[in-house]
């Protein structure tokens, strides 16, 4: 029974260290009655936690609040440097990596050739390669294109690539000891451009992303903040669409039919590849066309958000930006699960 009560006491420090850091991600500097009354903790609880995070030196004095005529409370805020997260973008013949902290400043970037079968040692080389400078980093964050699921490669639409089938995930862990978390590149692109233009004002709303580059469709699906899988990761496949269409125009209408049918969600974003024309256009006039204005999502150009009543289409071509901004951000959330 004592054991017992002692787990149980561990698993409640445990997560109100959670609760308390992830407050801390959200709104920076923060007092002790700050997050006792954000988190509906008591004040020693708190007090408890954030010195424990103090003699980690994952917390930090943040000086005082201003007075407002009484005792001014100490702030605090977290060491952003004490933990980093490294993120992988696995391609066919390279890789490219970047190093954030907890306040997502970058800090190393870079990319490196793969020749042959030698993805995972070559990833392994980088891991071991950058933790010499960042011995903090906690958790990696690969995206591969393909249908990933439990970080295993199912299914890609080169299908002679020699890691279909693999648990590059699983196998990327054991050879570097850390825990390493693996994403379809366009769902990871979809949670970068939520997290980037959408999620800042408008929390828990649908989001779909469909992208197009010379080899190929994809799309990505958000519900509530979080990316939509299916129950075999194969969700957001639109290359399967059918019937198969001949121009590319054409194509994108097909894909922007079935996922508004479907999933109906509240913006839907259009991202290609500089290279690739697109008539964006005729994609507005078949939206505006096809379906009722009610059931019409949004869709914007770039950085901008619609202003009026009347549904606006949303194409960019900032997804590399998006990619890796999306690996890195569900990197954090892996570090402090909700």
């Amino acid at each position: 029974m004592a054991n017992m009560e002692g787990f149980r006491a561990a698993d409640m420090r445990e997560s109100n260290e959670k609760l308390v850091k992830r407050f801390l991600m959200e709104y920076g500097e923060c007092t002790k009655m700050d997050i006792a009354g954000g988190l509906g903790l008591s004040h020693p609880t708190v007090a408890k936690v954030l010195a424990d995070m103090a003699a980690r030196g994952e917390a930090e004095s943040a000086g005082k609040e201003d007075s407002l005529g009484g005792r001014s409370g100490e702030k605090y805020r977290l060491n952003y440097d004490h933990t980093h997260v490294l993120a992988i973008i696995l391609t066919m013949d390279r890789l490219q990596y970047r190093v954030v902290n907890l306040a997502r400043r970058t800090k190393e970037e870079g990319s490196l050739p793969v020749e042959g079968q030698t993805h995972i040692a070559r990833m392994a080389e980088l891991v071991s390669d950058v933790r010499g400078r960042f011995p903090n980093i906690r958790l990696i964050e690969l995206g591969m294109s393909g249908t990933v699921l439990d970080g295993r490669l199912l299914y890609i639409s080169q299908a002679d690539f020699y890691l279909v089938g693999s648990d590059v995930a699983g196998e990327l862990e054991k050879r570097c000891q850390l825990p390493v978390e693996a994403v379809n590149d366009v769902n990871a692109m979809a949670f970068g451009f939520f997290r980037r233009h959408i999620e800042v004002s408008l929390k828990n709303d649908s989001m779909a992303y469909l992208f197009q580059n010379r080899t190929g469709p994809g799309s990505g699906i958000i519900v509530d903040g979080k990316i939509v899988n299916g129950f075999s990761g194969f969700a957001g496949e639109v290359a399967n669409v059918w019937p198969p269409q001949e121009s590319l125009t054409d194509q994108i209408k097909s894909q922007v039919a079935a996922i508004i049918s479907v999933v109906n969600p509240r913006f839907l974003v259009i991202s290609h590849d500089r290279q690739i024309p697109v008539d964006r256009e005729a994609v507005r006039a078949f939206v505006r066309e096809r379906f009722p204005a009610h059931s019409v999502p949004r869709f914007h150009f770039t950085q901008e958000y619609p202003t009026g009543s009347m549904p606006e289409l949303h194409f960019t071509t900032e997804f590399e930006e998006n990619y890796m901004e999306g690996l890195t951000e569900l990197a954090i959330d892996g570090v402090f699960p909700g």
